[in-house]
């Protein structure tokens, strides 16, 4: 997550390469790094649109948004050197975690079938939670457009689409915490005393709940 804020902030500074190297870098260790592509890509629009007409030009340091390309190439590279096939990492993903792609609405349908089954953990921790945090991303990502910048959008969106289009959707709740712009919108809503109590108490709760499950060797995300 640090090369990720790394690459914003760096973008934000005008440093351009070090964006594209760190989001080189992002790539290279999470596929999800990908969405630093449209994310640095908007970033550098709203630049473009922050100048008067008359100054509006292409940049050739916006090239640099393509290193983040050349860092899952590096990936796509050490799977064929490994395994003989650049795209070998999705047969385990499939194999032992059900993960091929769908379109977002079979994901989360697949979500809401866990909530009506027998299996009272399943209900709650592949079911309920699930669809919980699905919608509080959901939630997150019209705020972040609404709000704050287009590549902060971009990057919700991006990662928000990325969770549940899949066939299986599990661990929205862990994958949740690369969403930063998430993390501004609750700061923004506890300005409220009434609401940043509410949330302190039901993040205590989820803290010790969840720690409890993880501690005594139960799933927990």
């Amino acid at each position: 997550m640090g090369l990720v804020l790394g690459s914003f902030l760096a973008a934000r500074n005008d440093r351009w390469w070090l964006a594209g190297a760190l989001g080189g870098l992002a790539a290279l260790t999470r596929v999800n790094g990908l969405i630093l592509i449209p994310a640095l890509a908007a970033e550098a629009f709203t630049q473009w649109l922050a100048r008067p007409p008359g100054e509006r030009r292409l940049r050739v340091e916006w090239l640099a948004i393509g290193l983040v390309a050349v860092g899952f190439g590096g990936y796509l590279a050490l799977n064929q050197v490994v395994f003989g096939e650049p795209f070998a990492f999705l047969v385990p993903q499939k194999e032992h975690w059900y993960k091929s792609l769908a379109w977002p609405w079979d994901g989360i349908a697949g979500v809401m079938y866990w909530t009506s089954t027998k299996e009272p953990d399943n209900v709650l921790m592949l079911g309920w939670m699930e669809l919980l945090f699905i919608a509080i991303g959901l939630v997150g990502t019209v705020h972040a457009g609404l709000r704050f910048r287009a590549s902060w959008f971009a990057w919700m969106a991006g990662n928000w689409l990325l969770f549940v289009s899949t066939a299986f959707v599990v661990s929205v709740p862990r994958y949740s915490l690369t969403l930063f712009p998430l993390y501004v919108s609750l700061a923004v809503a506890s300005r409220r005393t009434l609401v940043l109590v509410a949330l302190s108490a039901i993040s205590i709760a989820g803290l010790i709940y969840f720690a409890g499950r993880f501690a005594t060797g139960v799933w927990a995300f």
